[in-house]
């Protein structure tokens, strides 16, 4: 195999015979794709060259390999070769191995999904490209330059990365494949009950009244029921209090970073109807204020345990990126 790197982080499994393997340490740190000199075609190696010229200009194909580290894998070997790395293999008797790739995510994806997410929420961003000169097109490009820096402004970073996205990764049900067919059959998703008697009794689950939160612009939840009945595939009745949010989906594909199916009792359904309309009229809010909202609420949770199917619901929504706490030392009047 010629000399080459890869996009990927990589470790090969040696299974059986051996395999040497010329290692160089590359000179383009987290590349977004790869290097293979021996590609046939223009349109690939010209692609490669343009893109490793924006971290480096004077990247070359062919560069000088002055230091090449060499090892032989054996049965069991096991070896990581990170992605940038320039290498190539022999083998002087019959060799299997095994390739385990990991495909990255770069940030300045993560962040120009989030920012696109926010921009097709404007008019003046979905509208389509056209222009009677050239004039025409950059006076409107100037504005729109203006303009984002105020839309970049509404995004945090707990906007962007919620912290059930951290911890648990992408959630299950439409955040696959772009070119998945839409008639493929889905696996049934798991719906998490927030009135759960154990979640509700877990000392862990805690929610101060005073913490001052906002909605994350990524965000969208829809109860069931707004499906039209055609589609419908929960298995629930209109009535019953299930929703689903959608996180994330400003990749060209719309697929969410995160999507979470939940159902709920009477209480915390109130209390999120409550939040859905507290939008129009404040850009924060606590559990607090949005008691003071609604006379319903207000004169409901008497009990302990009422207030605790509140503290349960508005943690759950800031823990899978609905809200976004504004700042931790920030409370509520």
């Amino acid at each position: 195999m010629r000399r080459h790197f890869d996009f990927m982080e990589n470790f090969t499994v040696q299974v059986a015979g051996t395999k040497t393997w010329k290692l160089q340490p590359g000179n383009v740190a987290y590349p977004v794709r790869g290097c293979t000199p021996h590609y046939k075609t223009q349109e690939v190696v010209e692609q490669q060259l343009k893109v490793h010229r924006l971290a480096d200009p004077s990247f070359q194909y062919h560069p000088t390999f002055d230091n090449v580290s060499e090892v032989t894998l054996s049965p069991g070997s096991v070896l990581y070769f990170p992605a940038g790395m320039w290498h190539r293999v022999e083998c002087t008797e019959d060799s299997i191995s095994m390739n385990l790739s990991m495909f990255p995510t770069p940030h300045a994806d993560v962040v120009v999904d989030a920012l696109r997410q926010v921009l097709l929420q404007s008019d003046k961003w979905r509208r389509g490209v056209s222009y009677q000169t050239p004039a025409d097109a950059r006076a409107y490009m100037a504005d729109l330059l203006v303009d984002l820096k105020a839309q970049i402004g509404k995004l945090s970073a707990a906007d962007i990365l919620p912290e059930r996205l951290l911890l648990r990764g992408r959630g299950g049900g439409n955040a696959g494949d772009e070119d998945e067919s839409d008639e493929e059959e889905k696996v049934p998703s798991h719906v998490l009950q927030l009135d759960d008697p154990f979640l509700l009794q877990d000392s862990a689950i805690d929610f101060e009244p005073t913490t001052l939160v906002t909605l994350n612009p990524l965000a969208n939840l829809m109860h069931h029921a707004d499906i039209p009945s055609i589609h419908h595939n929960t298995g629930f009745s209109p009535d019953d209090l299930v929703y689903i949010l959608n996180v994330g989906f400003g990749h060209s594909s719309y697929m969410s970073s995160l999507r979470l199916e939940f159902q709920c009792s009477t209480l915390q359904a109130s209390l999120i109807d409550v939040i859905l309309e507290a939008q129009t009229q404040a850009t924060q809010f606590s559990l607090q204020t949005l008691l003071a909202l609604s006379k319903e609420l207000e004169e409901s949770p008497k009990k302990k345990s009422e207030m605790r199917e509140l503290q349960v619901v508005l943690h759950f929504l800031t823990h899978a990126g609905f809200l976004t706490v504004v700042h931790d030392n920030v409370k509520a009047p």
